[in-house]
């Protein structure tokens, strides 16, 4: 029953053929009003202006009788109050980029944020689930207080480290906890795995597997060949192709004994033989005939091969230096067939001497292949692949720690940039603004300062502006 449909009801039949109902509440407030002195009309406003303070009142509070905890001091330090001022700014005017480095500079000084903005923090951990870990981190001891107090949030507890959590766990827990047994003993985490995966949807197989092969070795051979006839496509598929590359495994000894077969090599020549490797070869799901145009199947079957040896353990079986091995390979005729999966190998094995050959050789800047070097020795090739494609160099840099660009590098970043500033958006300019030496700044100002009116320079000069409210603020932060 609503009320103020009663005194609407009331008023429009009159309170003489209709008497409005009211709630037990206002029930003896009501009798009141009509003991009282004065005519009916004037009895009938009094319950109407009741009736108006009853609704805006709202209801009775809930008569709670449990006590709730308090909450618990914290057990880091508050963020500055400038860090704090900057992330209720960047919130209230979406500034995504800004906001997640503000998210990254608390955890990286080991703070948490002021109780106040904990409810919003979570509140936005919700709608942004990549980095709900991230702010669920920040909100420290207050937040999980909050947390354990309001149903909406309760994913973001944090779980008690228990095997329990295996059984009973969501799968955001179970992958965290199978991730940090992996680190901690291997052959424990494999056995848990073991016990439950006939039972584990495909999706959540696929999962745990792409956590165990960060940190594969021979000993999970066998729980990998038990995988081989999964009922899941995507599963086979991928315990083929781990085992295909794992070092010393049945099927990666296979392909170098077929290779050995296929791969002649005698001081400084390689000959190829024309010979079909037997069945249990392709049944490992390398394929039979050629899938490129006017490549023979011998040489398919060789690049193949190629992209699952480790170039360390390849040059030693044909006893041969790697360096050597890689120059023959490159300079034989089908160099151009078998050069992605070289490239394959150089990246999974992480072989640094053979990472170094292929970018000084080709052209174009392999940027999977820098991963492989030393920050240090990337500086030449980084420097090629600005003038290159500045939009991939951009990309590339961009990490989670905001490592800074070395000033040479920026300064000829943004001169490639001035040349074609649509190369990429203005969020993107914001956010590389954050690996920017503060010593940069001399340069950028050259750039503000230049008036020239074209539409493209002025929207470049835009974005330079930015790129300077931003890095001062950051050095001031820091």
């Amino acid at each position: 029953m609503k009320l103020t449909d009663e005194i609407i009801k009331a008023a429009l039949l009159g309170t003489d053929r209709y008497s409005p109902q009211v709630p037990d509440p206002l029930k003896e407030r009501y009798e009141a009003i009509k003991s009282a002195k004065g005519d009916k009309e004037t009895r009938f406003w009094a319950l109407a202006a009741t009736t108006v303070l009853y609704e805006s009142a709202g209801q009775y509070p809930l008569d709670i009788k449990t006590q709730i905890p308090e909450s618990p001091a914290e057990t880091l330090p508050l963020a500055a109050d400038a860090v704090i001022y900057l992330m209720k700014s960047a919130l209230q005017s979406k500034d995504e980029v800004f906001f997640q480095y503000l998210i990254h500079l608390c955890i990286k000084q080991g703070k948490v944020v002021r109780p106040e903005l904990v409810p919003t923090l979570l509140d936005t951990a919700l709608e942004q689930k990549k980095i709900a870990d991230s702010l669920v981190k920040i909100c420290g001891e207050t937040g999980q207080w909050l947390i354990s107090l309001n149903e909406k949030w309760a994913d973001f507890t944090v779980p008690t480290v228990s095997e329990d959590i295996w059984e009973t766990g969501t799968m955001a827990e179970r992958k965290s906890f199978f991730t940090d047994l992996l680190a901690r003993d291997p052959f424990q985490a494999i056995k848990i795995l073991e016990s439950t995966i006939a039972s584990e949807t495909s999706d959540h197989r696929v999962a745990f597997l792409e956590i165990l092969v960060t940190n594969l070795s021979l000993h999970n051979e066998p729980f990998f060949q038990t995988l081989l006839k999964d009922k899941s496509t995507k599963v086979r598929h991928m315990a083929f192709q781990y085992l295909k590359g794992l070092e010393g495994s049945q099927m990666n000894d296979l392909y170098l004994s077929v290779l050995n077969q296929l791969l002649q090599i005698n001081t400084r020549t390689l000959t190829l033989t024309k010979t079909m490797p037997d069945e249990a070869f392709f049944q490992t799901g390398i394929e039979k005939i050629s899938s490129e145009k006017g490549v023979e199947d011998h040489v398919f079957h060789v690049a193949q091969i190629l992209a699952y040896l480790n170039p360390t353990t390849f040059a030693k079986a044909y006893q041969i230096p790697e360096k050597d091995l890689i120059e023959l390979l490159y300079q034989h005729a089908h160099q151009r067939i078998w050069l992605p999966y070289l490239v394959r190998a150089t990246i999974a094995f992480k072989h640094r001497p053979w990472a170094l050959f292929l970018l000084d050789r080709e052209e174009k800047i392999n940027m999977a292949l820098l991963d492989v070097i030393d920050a240090a020795d990337r500086i030449p090739y980084l420097e090629k692949l600005v003038e290159q494609n500045v939009s991939g160099f951009v990309h590339y840099m961009m990490d989670d720690d905001y490592t800074l660009i070395p000033t040479p590098l920026a300064t000829q970043m943004m001169q490639a940039l001035a040349k074609d500033p649509y190369q990429i958006a203005q969020n993107i300019y914001k956010r590389i603004a954050l690996q920017m030496p503060f010593e940069i700044l001399p340069v950028l100002f050259t750039i503000v300062n230049d008036y020239r009116e074209d539409y493209q320079f002025r929207h470049y000069r835009n974005q330079v502006e930015e790129m300077c409210r931003i890095i001062n603020t950051k050095e001031k932060l820091s």
